[in-house]
């Protein structure tokens, strides 16, 4: 063997000892870089995100958040006070949970309590104005009852006579009405949802005993908020009639609303179901019992959801002259 075959041989060994070097370093370049990636992560206060994260960039802090661990369940508000009767929608097709009675809640009306949306923390004794706390003044001129059952007057200065008796009789969803109005109320809730409406009864009779639960927890709400009794009192009989003046003790008189929204403020008056029922209740002997701009006739505050039997003749006057019952009678 030659002397140039030897030394070839002789230098194989040595680059295959420097490639197993080689190796070692890159593999130890490689800790060393991953090292001070994991480092830094830690030192900036992120969290290292794990196989199957989806991550999302906030725009307005710029950290990355993770929303499989950050995501919160809704919570869901009712928007009321928990007071509102929340029955089955009478003469409606379709019916939800929170359509069905509920013996243990009262409903929001002109003997319910007042909107929540009025209803604030610095609402107490000593912002409250003149309007809020002194009950109306008794209309002037005298009203004489009819005799006629359809225009029996109710409100805070005529109460229900002792020996009154309602003709009740039970209609859909769990309520109460006087059979002589059921066939007109019927008719008229018929052809509201033949025009591809979803009208609603959310109360209809109510017992005095209802009447007095209504009454005293709508006091008790102004008394925790601030006021006095006689103005709590006052207040509150502008929201919940006073036990045995309230047309709900009659069986004539019915809240309706939209199937979908059970909210009982002013907002009411903007959905499609109460603008065709102020349009043509009449047509059916009902009339708006609490107009906008007649508190200090009837006594009791805007309602755009109170409907009461009349009867059709009356009914046709009172919408034509745009007037209220107790003028139909001869308070003016």
């Amino acid at each position: 063997m030659s002397k140039k075959t030897m030394k070839m041989k002789r230098r194989k060994p040595l680059k295959r000892k420097q490639g197993g070097l080689w190796a070692v370093v890159i593999i130890l370049f490689m800790l060393l870089c991953a090292s001070m990636v994991w480092i830094g992560f830690q030192m900036s206060g992120e969290n290292i995100p794990s196989f199957g994260t989806t991550l999302s960039n906030d725009t307005e802090t710029g950290e990355v958040t993770d929303e499989v661990t950050d995501m919160k369940s809704a919570e869901l508000i009712d928007g009321t006070d928990g007071d509102i009767d929340r029955p089955e929608p009478s003469f409606t097709v379709k019916e939800t949970e929170e359509s069905k009675v509920k013996d243990t809640e009262e409903p929001k009306a002109e003997d319910t309590q007042e909107p929540e949306e009025k209803e604030t923390e610095k609402d107490t004794a000593e912002d409250t104005t003149a309007k809020e706390t002194e009950a109306p003044e008794p209309p002037t001129g005298t009203v004489t009852q009819s005799g006629e059952w359809n225009l029996l007057l109710v409100n805070r200065w005529n109460p229900l006579p002792a020996d009154f008796q309602p003709q009740l009789v039970a209609i859909k969803g769990g309520h109460q009405a006087d059979a002589r109005v059921v066939d007109a109320l019927t008719a008229m809730l018929n052809d509201c949802r033949a025009a591809g409406l979803s009208p609603a009864i959310c109360s209809s009779y109510r017992t005095l005993a209802h009447q007095t639960t209504n009454y005293n927890n709508q006091i008790q709400k102004y008394l925790n908020r601030g006021y006095d009794q006689a103005a709590a009192e006052a207040e509150a009989s502008k929201w919940v009639a006073i036990p045995g003046t309230s047309e709900h003790h009659t069986g004539f008189a019915f809240d309706i609303v939209a199937s979908y929204d059970w909210t009982l403020d002013e907002t009411q008056a903007n959905n499609p179901e109460q603008k065709w029922l102020m349009a043509n209740c009449y047509k059916y002997g009902f009339i708006l019992r609490y107009p906008d701009d007649k508190t200090a006739i009837t006594g009791i505050y805007y309602e755009p959801w109170h409907y009461r039997y009349v009867g059709l003749e009356a009914a046709k006057e009172i919408t034509e002259r745009h007037i209220t019952l107790e003028e139909y009678l001869g308070a003016n």
